[in-house]
């Protein structure tokens, strides 16, 4: 199983509380099954040392959210001793929509390396008929210069008008 995200001593500031040696169980695991969530959603790769702070939080949020209320308790009252559960009492430690929605987010502005198609000319008979290639921007076309060719001091427009190689 990868690292945890954060520390449990991290979660235990958070608490607000020191915790038991079978809850600090717990919020180890709970904070191991936090960091694989974010990872998830967010970047596989994240490690503690390159995790955004904001991977770290989000995990330390959920894994803290469960050790408050392990058993997913919506409801309690004294009276009649009633309970209430919500659904995410069978999930154990969750993400909410909102803290998902900012991991795919910042996983999708932190990708590194992005290969991008790069078209120099998009018709090769202008290309080879005038030795230019077309700009996408409307200007004039950019010198196709091979080697040998003698470079002038002119556009190549001009440079062609001078007695260039056609």
């Amino acid at each position: 199983m990868a690292t945890a995200l954060a520390t449990i001593e991290e979660l235990e500031v958070r608490a607000g509380f020191e915790l038991d040696d079978r809850t600090r169980q717990m919020a180890i695991a709970a904070l191991d099954d936090a960091s694989a969530l974010v990872r998830e959603y967010g970047d596989p790769a994240w490690t503690p040392e390159i995790a955004p702070p904001i991977a770290k939080s989000l995990a330390l949020a959920a894994a803290l959210r469960y050790v408050h209320n392990p058993m997913a308790v919506t409801q309690s009252r004294g009276g009649d001793e009633t309970l209430a559960w919500d659904a995410s009492a069978a999930r154990g430690v969750y993400l909410l929509p909102e803290e998902i929605a900012v991991l795919e987010r910042h996983a999708q502005q932190a990708r590194g390396l992005h290969v991008a198609e790069i078209v120099a000319y998009s018709d090769s008979t202008i290309r080879q008929r005038t030795r230019q290639i077309p700009v996408d921007y409307g200007g004039k076309f950019w010198p196709d210069y091979r080697p040998g060719d003698t470079y002038g001091a002119y556009y190549p427009d001009d440079y062609y008008r001078q007695g260039g190689i056609p």
